[in-house]
């Protein structure tokens, strides 16, 4: 069952959604994230200036500038920002 702030959480993502671009996909190509996928949305998060990336797997982003959360720290930090 989805709560209201993960609906709204969906929405705000789906609104803001950036489309990846020949810079973000040859940025990533010379990434220090050696999963390739990971890397696109790396690049793709500092292209847009986003606060953070949320994932499971944070040790995939050990190389990242931008910060990593995962889905439960997230949830604690926006239900104490309520």
């Amino acid at each position: 069952m989805q709560t209201k702030l993960t609906l709204r959480l969906e929405e705000e993502l789906i609104n803001k959604a950036k489309r990846v671009g020949r810079k973000e996909l040859e940025s990533a190509l010379h990434s220090n994230i050696s999963e390739y996928e990971d890397a696109v949305l790396h690049e793709a998060g500092l292209s847009e200036q986003v606060d953070g990336i949320v994932t499971r797997d944070g040790s995939d982003f050990k190389q990242s500038k931008l910060t990593i959360y995962n889905p439960d720290e997230l949830l604690a930090i926006l239900q104490a920002n309520k």
